[in-house]
């Protein structure tokens, strides 16, 4: 079944409309707020109390559980549907390769979960070539984008040294993106960012996100202070840059996929928040930059 068409022209939220919308748009956030706080918290107390395997064991089952969606949302529109255990089991190994064997083993599992993906899905299609075709090239997306990246982040726990606290600090540093965005793009919001892809996000909301990462990112150094890091800490604030502006464009990956599918949320997960993906976009970009570039620094 061919993929349909997503790039269709909508009508884009002008000012007048967003103002109009703000209200209701500013009590989501509440309630958006309430939701995260607590998990938040849990996030930040197992990456500085528990063992680095207990974190990145929690990351890496996050990154299953946007998988399983990320599924769920092809199977709707544009009606692909891909194999639920091979995917998972797929994810499963990049993640597992990762917490017992680090980069190399990941790697190697990932090559092993695409050779398995791929040759799976032609067996399956002998007969319908564009079929296995668009099963293969979209669950090949999803072990690279959500499993992959997202695995990135038990790397960082195990291998970079104070990983722990690169972990926090980048934690804040999307965090105070998202908010701020939010915030500023509800708020200050008139001059639309990417119409087709996503028709509220606005260039003010999006240097609104850089600002709240730096914020977050400076949180994290009154806390841990420049020898917690490893960096200086005009270094450390620089690479905040970065941090959000992968951030954002990780939600603007998941806008087009939630625009192919035809869906406002990848699921329901937490409330105000949506899916489980909803969650992780901002997360998939961020940890692999931020893992490769203190491989650069750091080792």
């Amino acid at each position: 079944m061919p993929i349909r068409q997503p790039w269709r022209q909508g009508n884009p939220l002008n000012s007048n409309m967003q103002n109009a919308d703000s209200p209701s748009r500013l009590g989501n956030f509440l309630v958006r707020l309430l939701a995260a706080v607590p998990v938040l918290m849990l996030l930040i107390a197992a990456f500085l109390l528990a063992p680095w395997y207990v974190p990145a064991a929690m990351m890496g089952l996050a990154g299953l559980l946007g998988l399983y969606e990320y599924r769920a949302l092809l199977a709707g529109e544009p009606g692909v549907p891909l194999p639920r255990m091979p995917l998972l089991a797929g994810g499963l190994l990049i993640g597992c390769g990762g917490l017992f064997a680090g980069a190399k083993g990941q790697t190697a599992m990932f090559f092993a979960a695409a050779l398995m993906w791929l040759l799976l899905c032609l067996l399956r299609n002998r007969a319908h070539h564009e079929e296995g075709l668009q099963q293969a090239s979209l669950g090949l997306f999803g072990l690279v984008w959500i499993a992959w990246f997202m695995d990135h982040w038990i790397l960082l726990l195990r291998d970079i040294p104070q990983g722990n606290h690169w972990a926090v600090l980048l934690l804040l540093v999307l965090t105070g993106t998202d908010v701020f965005a939010y915030i500023v793009g509800t708020l200050l919001g008139r001059h639309l960012l990417i119409p087709q892809i996503s028709p509220n996000k606005t260039v003010e909301g999006a240097l609104g996100g850089v600002a709240g990462g730096l914020l977050g990112g400076w949180l994290a150094l009154l806390y841990f202070s420049e020898g917690g890091l490893g960096l200086p800490l005009a270094h450390v604030l620089a690479l905040c840059v970065p941090l959000a502006l992968l951030g954002q464009a990780g939600d603007l990956a998941e806008s087009v996929l939630k625009r192919i599918a035809k869906v406002k949320k990848s699921g329901v997960f937490m409330p105000g928040h949506g899916g489980a993906l909803d969650r992780l976009d901002s997360l998939l970009l961020a940890a692999p930059f931020l893992y490769y570039y203190l491989t650069l620094v750091l080792t």
